[in-house]
C-alpha cells in the first residue's frame, strides 16, 4: 500500500476516534457545570483529552496534540487543586474542545469511489460497512439466548421425567401394601382402590414414555440448534478479525517521532501481527498500547550517552508482541531495555497523593502517580497507566509488570481473543444477583464471623498463614439487608498485589453467560462493568472487580492508614457549636488524630499564635470571627499562611463555596453530606 494511501486511511480512522472522545469530553463537561466539585468528572474529562492528545500524536497532527496538551493543563490545575470550576473556566474547556472538533472535516477527504477493478473476482470479497456487521454479530449473539433456553426446557423435561418415574414407584409400593393386606373389611372396596391405583400408574407410565420422548427430541434439538448457533457465531467472528498489524502499523511512525522529540536513538521490534484478534478488543487496545510505547520511550530508555556509560548499544529497543494463548486469551507483551522502573519513586509519588500500602508496581497503576520530574508533552501526568488498567479491566483482562534495574521493564497484557461469552459465578446480596467474572476468582470459601479479626482498621481473616482483607459486598454496593447468622462465604478475587475478600449471602454456581455492554449512557458506572441475561430471562449486572477492591481500600485507608499516618498530626478545629465541636473532636481523635478545640475565629488566631499546628478545622457561620475571616487572616500572616484550612459548614450553596475559595480555603465540605471518610482524605491529602 503507497503512504499516501496509508496516511489517509490511518487519518480516516482517527477521525472516527476523536469524534468519539470529543462527545465524551462535551458529555463530562455538561455534568461538570451542573456537579463542578466532581473529582471523578474531572478525571473523566482530562482521561478523554489525554487519550486524544496519543492518537493524535500516532498520525503527527501536531494542530490538534498541541490543543489536547493546553486543555490537559487547564484540567490538571482543578486536578491539582491550583483552580477551581467557574463558569468562565467551563465555557474556556468547552471552548477548546469545540476548536479541536472544528479542525476535524478538514483533515482527510473522503476518497472517490473508483468501482471494483474488471479483473477483480467479485466474489472474492465483498464491500461491509462496520456498523452493519456489528448489527448481525448482535443479533447472532442474541441467538444465544435461544439455545440456553432451550438447554433450560431440557432441564426441566428431565426433571419432569424423574419426578414422574419417582411417583410411579411409590404407587407400585401402595399396590404392594394393598396387597400384602389379609384382613380387608371389604374385598369390593380393595378392589375398586386397586382398579384406580392401576389406571394412575398407567396414566404415569403413558406421560412417562411422552416425557422420555420429548425429552429424546429436546435433547436432539438442543444439540442441532446449539451447532448452527455456534457455527453462525464463529464464523461472524471471523469476519470480525483482524490482523495485529493493522493495529500496528502506526507504532514506527510513533516511535520514531518520540525519539525525534527526546533527543534518543530508539529501534522497534513487533513480532505476532499476523495474529488475528477481534477488531473490538484491537480498538480497545488501541490507547493502552499507545500509553505504554510512550512511557517506554520517555522513562525506560536512556539517552545515549547514559546507555554507552551503562555499556549498553546507544540505541535503545522497544518490543511489542503478541502472541495466542490458552482459554481463548492473547498475551500482549511491550518492553523496553531500558533504566527500568524507580520503585523508590513510585512510592514517594504515591505518598504525595495520600496513597500508602501495597506494592509499588501496583501503585503506578494509580491515578496521578509519576515517576517524571516534569510534565512534558509526552507523558509526567500520571494518567497513562490508570487508562491502561482501566481498559484491561474493561475487557476482562488483566495487566502485570515485570522490571529490572538498568536492564528494562516488560508489560503483559492478558486479552480476550474475541468478546461475546465467558464463564461466571453467580452470587446473591440480599435479594439481588450479580454475576463475577470467574478469571478473577480465585476460590470460594467458607467461615465464620468468628473467623474475622480487627487488624489496623480493617476486617482480615487468615488463610493459608496469611491475612485476607474482608468486606460485604452489599456494604460496598450500599445495598441493604441483615446480618444474617454467624456462617459467611465469600468470593476471593485475585488482584497483582494480593487478594481481598467479597462476602456474599448466597452463592448460585457457575455459568456461561453472554455479555451485554450497558450502552454510552452507562458506560462507566462504578462497581458494574456490564450486564448479562440468564437462561430463565433475568438480566444480571456484571461486577466490576477492580472497583469493588478499589472501594474497599478506600475504605481501609480511612479506618487504617489514616490511624498510621495521624499520631504525628495536631489539628485545630474551630466550631462554636459546643455539639458539634465534641462530635468534630471525637471523630478526628478516633482516627489518631490530637486535636484541640477553638469557639470562634478571635479564639482560633489565639491558639495559632500559642502553638503549632498541621491543620485548621473550621465552621463558619461563628461570632466575632466567621470562618471566612478567619481563613483571610491565615493567609495573610506570614508565619502562618502555609496552613491548610479545610471549612465545614452548613452553607452549601456555590456563593459561599466560591467565598470559601477565595479567602484561601484548601477544601469545603457540607455538613448536609458530611461524610467522616471525606473529612479524613481532604486531611490526608493536605498534611
Amino acid at each position: 500500500m503507497a503512504d499516501s494511501e496509508f496516511m489517509t486511511r490511518l487519518v480516516a480512522t482517527f477521525q472516527v476516534e476523536a469524534r468519539e472522545h470529543i462527545v465524551a469530553m462535551n458529555s463530562g463537561i455538561a455534568s461538570l457545570a451542573e456537579a463542578p466539585d466532581d473529582g471523578e468528572i474531572v478525571e473523566r474529562v482530562f482521561r478523554e483529552a489525554h487519550s486524544l492528545k496519543g492518537a493524535s500524536r500516532a498520525v503527527n497532527l501536531r494542530e490538534i496534540e498541541s490543543a489536547c496538551q493546553i486543555l490537559e493543563s487547564m484540567l490538571s490545575e482543578i486536578r491539582q487543586g491550583n483552580a477551581r470550576i467557574t463558569p468562565d473556566f467551563i465555557s474556556e474547556i468547552r471552548g477548546s474542545v469545540g476548536e479541536i472538533a472544528g479542525m476535524l472535516p478538514g483533515l482527510v477527504a473522503a476518497p472517490e469511489e473508483t468501482g471494483i477493478p474488471a479483473k477483480r473476482n467479485i466474489r472474492e470479497s465483498v464491500r461491509v460497512r462496520v456498523d452493519r456487521l456489528e448489527k448481525v454479530m448482535l443479533r447472532a449473539e442474541e441467538t444465544m439466548y435461544t439455545r440456553l433456553f432451550a438447554r433450560q426446557r431440557l432441564d426441566e423435561l428431565e426433571s419432569i421425567s424423574e419426578a414422574l418415574s419417582t411417583k410411579e414407584r411409590k404407587w407400585a409400593e401402595i399396590r404392594d401394601l394393598i396387597d400384602s393386606l389379609e384382613s380387608a373389611p371389604s374385598q369390593a372396596e380393595w378392589s375398586r382402590l386397586r382398579l384406580c391405583l392401576e389406571a394412575q400408574m398407567q396414566a404415569a407410565r403413558s406421560l412417562k414414555r411422552q416425557a422420555s420422548g420429548a425429552k429424546k427430541h429436546a435433547a436432539r434439538d438442543w444439540r442441532e440448534g446449539a451447532a448452527m448457533v455456534d457455527g453462525l457465531l464463529e464464523d461472524i467472528r471471523e469476519m470480525l478479525l483482524q490482523p495485529f498489524s493493522s493495529l500496528s502499523e502506526s507504532f514506527p511512525g510513533l516511535v520514531e517521532g518520540l525519539a525525534s522529540e527526546s533527543g534518543k536513538e530508539i529501534s522497534l521490534e513487533i513480532r505476532g501481527g499476523d495474529i488475528e484478534i477481534d477488531r473490538r478488543v484491537l480498538e480497545e487496545m488501541k490507547d493502552p498500547l499507545i500509553h505504554l510505547i510512550r512511557n517506554a520511550a520517555d522513562h525506560g530508555i536512556e539517552s545515549p550517552s547514559v546507555r554507552r556509560g551503562r555499556g549498553k548499544p546507544a540505541s535503545g529497543r522497544i518490543s511489542v508482541s503478541l502472541v495466542e494463548a490458552e482459554n481463548g486469551k492473547v498475551w500482549i507483551s511491550v518492553s523496553d531495555d531500558g533504566e527500568g522502573v524507580n520503585l523508590a519513586k513510585v512510592k514517594a509519588a504515591s505518598s504525595r497523593l495520600g496513597i500508602d500500602g501495597g506494592d509499588a508496581l501496583s501503585l503506578m497503576f494509580r491515578s496521578g502517580v509519576s515517576t517524571s520530574d516534569a510534565v512534558t508533552e509526552i507523558s509526567g501526568r500520571g494518567v497513562g497507566l490508570a487508562i491502561v488498567e482501566e481498559k484491561l479491566e474493561k475487557l476482562g483482562g488483566r495487566v502485570s509488570v515485570e522490571t529490572a534495574e538498568q536492564k528494562g521493564t516488560t508489560f503483559r497484557l492478558e486479552v480476550p481473543h474475541t468478546l461475546a461469552t465467558f464463564r461466571a459465578i453467580l452470587v446473591g446480596v440480599s435479594d439481588r444477583k450479580f454475576a463475577i467474572p470467574l478469571h478473577h476468582a480465585e476460590r470460594v470459601i467458607r467461615l465464620k464471623r468468628s473467623d474475622l479479626v480487627s487488624l489496623n482498621g480493617r476486617e482480615v481473616f487468615d488463610i493459608g498463614g496469611k491475612s485476607v482483607s474482608w468486606a460485604m459486598l452489599k456494604d460496598l454496593l450500599m445495598i441493604g439487608g441483615g446480618e444474617g447468622d454467624g456462617n459467611l462465604q465469600a468470593i476471593i478475587v485475585g488482584r497483582e498485589n494480593g487478594v481481598f475478600a467479597l462476602g456474599v449471602d448466597r452463592i448460585f454456581g457457575e455459568q456461561e453467560i453472554v455479555v451485554r455492554m450497558l450502552g454510552k449512557q452507562l458506560a462507566r458506572v462504578r462497581n458494574i462493568s456490564g450486564a448479562c441475561i440468564l437462561a430463565g430471562g433475568e438480566v444480571v449486572p456484571i461486577l466490576n472487580v477492580s472497583d469493588l477492591v478499589k472501594s474497599a481500600a478506600k475504605v481501609e485507608s480511612v479506618s487504617g492508614s489514616v490511624k498510621r499516618r495521624a499520631k504525628e498530626k495536631h489539628i485545630l478545629v474551630v466550631e462554636d457549636s459546643i455539639t458539634s465541636r465534641t462530635l468534630m473532636k471525637n471523630i478526628l481523635e478516633s482516627g489518631g488524630y490530637r486535636v484541640k478545640t477553638a469557639v470562634d475565629g478571635m479564639d482560633a488566631l489565639a491558639a495559632l499564635k500559642m502553638e503549632s499546628f498541621d491543620i485548621v478545622v473550621s465552621d463558619v457561620d461563628m461570632p466575632r470571627l466567621d470562618g471566612f475571616g478567619l481563613t483571610g487572616k491565615i493567609r495573610a500572616d506570614s508565619a502562618l499562611e502555609k496552613i491548610p484550612v479545610v471549612l465545614v459548614t452548613s452553607l452549601g450553596n456555590p456563593e459561599h463555596r466560591a467565598q470559601g475559595m477565595e479567602a484561601g480555603a484548601n477544601a469545603y465540605i457540607v455538613k448536609s453530606s458530611f461524610d467522616q471518610s471525606d473529612l479524613f482524605s481532604a486531611i490526608e491529602r493536605l498534611t
